[in-house]
């Protein structure tokens, strides 16, 4: 049985104490096929932000968030500059609704490992010691450097934004300028690309399997649907250790194309994945972090969702 408990989020331009706004709807849902009803008008039109909580035969905790971006709400990338903060700070910071974490980074110094890019690169995995000089993977740093990322795109002529996922190489839609993107990987949806990205690998020693792709573990992804509707989920199991409890890659996909995802993107995630709230946005009596750990993973780079601005 899938419990499916829905929350809806009005637009609010400041976050404050006020909860008078927040409207809560709860619906069952038998199967995972069935998931996709729990969207109502105002999710899809772009009026609020849906947070859905599902339990996975009382296993596996999955919060979804969704909304239609560039009405009210739109996307933007949080990066530390080579220094980690919790992802609520990051929220903090930029006054945002909600944010998760995002690229993958060295647990040691907080260099990232994937590109971060901000109207400029502000984060090259090029960079990165610690990846480039490793000899185990020095083989397939191409395919590393070439990982998939979430783009925000405007379009030059009508200044329209639209979001995809691709390749870093990959090229821009003709009439396309790059706004921001973040790496991550690897692509779920349309099909999941975890051997082209080199998380699953052969080496020396044999099959590598870096990120527990086939394995139970917490989960940070983010799905487009074909009207340009955000996905995201943060997947986490009772104790949310590493590879203890949460949802395979393949489970991950089949979830998000039930929720009606046709592109989607696996951020970093086991012990690095977070939801964290805005102020007044809380979930069960938690003020800030619906998904986390306590106390909370210090991360380079995030996602966050934050309203337009006039």
């Amino acid at each position: 049985m899938l419990i499916a408990c829905l929350l809806s989020v009005a637009a609010l331009p400041t976050l404050g104490a006020d909860k008078s706004w927040m409207q809560r709807q709860y619906k069952n849902v038998d199967k995972v096929e069935d998931v996709h009803q729990i969207f109502d008008a105002s999710v899809l039109q772009g009026e609020k932000i849906g947070v859905c909580e599902l339990n996975l035969d009382n296993r596996v905790r999955v919060v979804c968030t969704t909304f239609k971006p560039f009405k009210k709400y739109t996307l933007e990338v949080g990066y530390s500059d080579g220094k980690t903060m919790p992802t609520s700070t990051f929220v903090k910071s930029a006054g945002a609704l909600l944010g998760i974490n995002a690229g993958y980074f060295n647990l040691s110094d907080g260099k990232s490992a994937s590109y971060v890019y901000k109207g400029k690169i502000v984060a090259d995995p090029h960079n990165n010691n610690a990846l480039c000089l490793n000899p185990r993977l020095k083989p397939f740093l191409p395919q590393i450097f070439n990982r998939s990322e979430l783009r925000l795109m405007q379009e030059s002529k009508s200044g329209k934004s639209f979001l995809s996922i691709a390749r870093h190489t990959g090229p821009l839609p003709k009439g396309m300028q790059l706004i921001s993107s973040i790496q991550a990987g690897p692509a779920l949806l349309p099909a999941l690309t975890a051997r082209q990205e080199a998380f699953l690998r052969t080496e020396s020693s044999g099959i590598v399997d870096s990120i527990g792709v086939m394995r139970k573990a917490a989960r940070t992804v983010v799905g487009l649907t074909k009207d340009q509707i955000v996905i995201i989920l943060s997947v986490a199991g009772s104790k949310q250790d590493e590879f203890s409890h949460g949802l395979d890659l393949d489970e991950v996909s089949r979830l998000l194309k039930a929720l009606g995802a046709v592109s989607a993107l696996n951020f970093d995630g086991g012990t690095s994945t977070t939801l964290a709230l805005g102020e007044g946005l809380g979930l069960d009596g938690k003020p800030n972090l619906a998904v986390g750990r306590t106390p909370e993973t210090r991360v380079a780079s995030v996602l966050l969702v934050v309203p337009t601005k006039p």
